[in-house]
């Protein structure tokens, strides 16, 4: 052992890495087997230069422990140190053995091990950058899985295959394993677009925490579909993470300038659901207000609002900002289903009935359908008067209705109820409706 221990040094020297000035000098691999490989882990003491007493730090708290099966998984996911280790044979003297010192601490430098090992001899214990390291070892992927991803995004790159078909496949794998290979790809700066478009695409990948940090990362890359795929893949986040979600949506749409970007951020932040002040959601009412943004940012920004703000409030601002407000603000609350919360039902059934008597058409016909919404079986004479108050305002309305399929639908929908406040089911066709065998 010390043969070969001694070799390495020797190698480690020649290739230029200054004994005793760097961490990571106490730790090393040499050509001797262990656990069914061919090399072994070993810890250097005695390294001219260090401190007896931080050596002692270091073989306390990290040599023999969790650390070390990082430092091995670390080299076995990596094919380059992979490959280099595994050509460490006894005859093998000395290329192979300075390849293998080079390619091993290029793969635990790029991982922060020098950091961890020096943050122990500095302070004999266990620190955050120990911990970064441990973390980054819990998402280290088999190199099969590695492959098997990376195939998929250079397919994807290239276009070679059909989309879903590369997408099935990537759903077929590991879910964990899939989400931080495709994150691990990203961290390395490989097939970035495709590889974020690939992340959105994957049922709960920000409930993994590599696939929701690089989501977070991916809405401040300069690459648009970058921004816009991150956006997505957001809207799958887990309740314990919403709110850091949220606020990193906002921050990302107050500076965003590519309109589809930006929808794309106010639908996931509609998704989301997570209520934040009206100071925090400014970015939201900043888009919603602003007259030259297209109609369906407008609705979108609409749509955000009410998760964000409460049906309530939002109402308030739709009513504020005018007609083109109010049409998104409807066009919102029929796309969210907010007609089903029994707590708001009385303020939504005011704000359609107002905009039941707008200008615009399209105003109008959300609006109806709106009040089709609140028109109920009734079980109480709070329903029964609701009832007859919807039926009123349909009447009423009916005769200075201008647009035909309007006409029709108000009295469609004012004969369901009858003078009690009733409702009455539509009937149905007369006549015999038995299925006749083709002839």
């Amino acid at each position: 052992m010390s043969r070969w221990l001694a070799i390495a040094t020797l190698v480690l020297s020649a290739s230029g890495v200054a004994l005793g000035a760097e961490p990571l000098d106490l730790v090393g691999v040499c050509p001797i087997p262990s656990a069914g490989r061919s090399w072994s882990l070993v810890w250097h003491l005695g390294i001219a230069g260090i401190d007896a007493s931080r050596e002692v730090h270091v073989q306390k708290r990290l040599q023999g422990s969790d650390f070390d099966d990082c430092l091995i998984a670390l080299i076995e996911t990596d094919v380059r140190a992979r490959a280099s280790v595994t050509r460490l044979l006894p005859m093998a003297f000395p290329d192979n053995v300075e390849a293998a010192a080079i390619a091993v601490r290029q793969r635990w430098n790029a991982f922060g091990v020098g950091e961890a090992i020096l943050e122990v001899m500095d302070t004999g214990k266990r620190g955050e950058h120990v911990a970064i390291v441990l973390a980054a070892c819990a998402t280290l992927v088999p190199l099969d899985v590695q492959q098997e991803v990376a195939r998929a995004l250079g397919a994807l790159d290239k276009g070679s295959r059909p989309f879903p078909e590369i997408l099935d496949e990537l759903r077929g794998l590991p879910a964990e394993e899939t989400v931080n290979a495709i994150a691990a790809s990203i961290r390395l700066g490989d097939h970035p677009d495709t590889a974020y478009f690939a992340l959105s695409e994957l049922q709960g990948a920000a409930a993994y925490p590599a696939g929701f940090q690089a989501l977070l990362a991916g809405l401040t890359s300069e690459s648009r579909r970058v921004r816009d795929s991150a956006s997505r893949g957001l809207g799958q986040t887990p309740e314990e993470r919403q709110g850091e979600a949220a606020a990193a949506l906002l921050t990302a749409l107050a500076r965003e300038g590519v309109p589809e970007v930006r929808q794309r951020q106010l639908q996931t932040l509609s998704k989301i659901g997570q209520p934040v002040s009206e100071e925090q959601a400014a970015p939201v009412l900043e888009r919603f207000q602003r007259v030259a943004v297209s109609y369906n940012e407008r609705a979108a920004a609409a749509e955000a609002m009410l998760q964000l703000l409460g049906v309530r409030r939002s109402i308030e601002l739709f009513r504020a900002r005018g007609p083109d407000a109010a049409r998104a603000g409807l066009q919102a609350i029929l796309a969210t289903g907010e007609t089903t919360r029994r707590e708001d039902v009385e303020v939504l059934r005011a704000f359609a009935i107002d905009q039941l008597d707008a200008e615009d058409v399209e105003t109008r016909r959300f609006a109806l359908t709106m009040m089709a919404r609140f028109v109920v079986e009734v079980s109480t004479s709070q329903e029964r008067a609701g009832n007859l108050e919807l039926r009123a305002v349909m009447l009423r309305r009916l005769p200075h209705e201008t647009d035909g399929e309007i006409r029709k639908a108000l009295a469609l929908y004012a004969s369901l109820i009858d003078e009690t406040g009733n409702f009455v089911p539509p009937e149905l066709p007369r006549g015999d409706l038995t299925p006749r065998p083709d002839p």
